[in-house]
């Protein structure tokens, strides 16, 4: 892929696969920019012998639809921990945590994460990204959506648990000064997901984070 394509040209390159996990977007076509923009997010490793780890992907790992139209022999592998398959499935799809694919890791190109942060909060977000280090050593990118305001807020705590759902707002400072901390670069991107008018936060920022090249 050309590295200086447009987000427009990347949506326009496939086609809805008319599959909906369930999840807000909740039609095929929203679903299908909203998967789009993920992708988009660490476009520059993306291509037909990449490596890419879902993580947070949900009961049927969707976006592996929307890659693999895209590049036919790149490689998929989704995580959840919450998902109706087994961890050691024969599919492509694992449930567990983190924790529980360190070779798959230590081999993929790039990870994204949709809509997971902003159910977590701040301290096993910074768990996430510190077992992400070594994928991170290897020149791996990151794209991931989260709630970006002004103050940081975490709405309904005692929801969390394991069949729980909650919501965590963050600040650029959050990541900003994780990622100065630990040689790595944080962006937020140029487009956003709308969470829809009724939601107060407005819209989900999509990110990346990479290593830093500066010594």
């Amino acid at each position: 892929m050309k590295k200086n394509i447009t987000l427009e040209e990347f949506i326009n390159q496939s086609t809805p696969h008319g599959i909906n996990n369930g999840h807000p977007p909740t039609s095929g076509n929203e679903r299908y920019e909203w998967e789009s923009k993920l992708l988009f997010s660490v476009h520059n490793k993306l291509n037909d012998k990449c490596r890419l780890l879902d993580y947070g992907c949900g009961t049927k790992g969707t976006l592996q639809y929307n890659l693999l139209k895209r590049y036919p022999n790149a490689t998929y592998c989704g995580l959840d921990i919450k998902g109706k398959f087994p961890i050691k499935s024969e599919t492509n799809l694992y449930m567990g945590t983190i924790d529980e694919l360190p070779q798959q890791l230590k081999e993929v190109d790039c990870v994204v994460a949709g809509s997971v942060f902003s159910h977590l909060p701040w301290e096993s977000i910074k768990d996430v990204l510190n077992k992400l280090k070594p994928f991170f050593e290897n020149g791996g990118e990151f794209g991931f959506t989260t709630i970006l305001n002004k103050k940081y807020e975490l709405l309904h705590p005692e929801w969390y648990g394991p069949n729980t759902y909650g919501m965590t707002i963050l600040t650029k400072k959050h990541y900003q000064e994780y990622c100065d901390d630990n040689g790595l670069v944080f962006e937020v991107l140029p487009f956003s997901y709308s969470l829809g008018p009724q939601n107060p936060y407005k819209e989900q920022s999509y990110c990346n984070i990479k290593k830093s090249t500066n010594d």
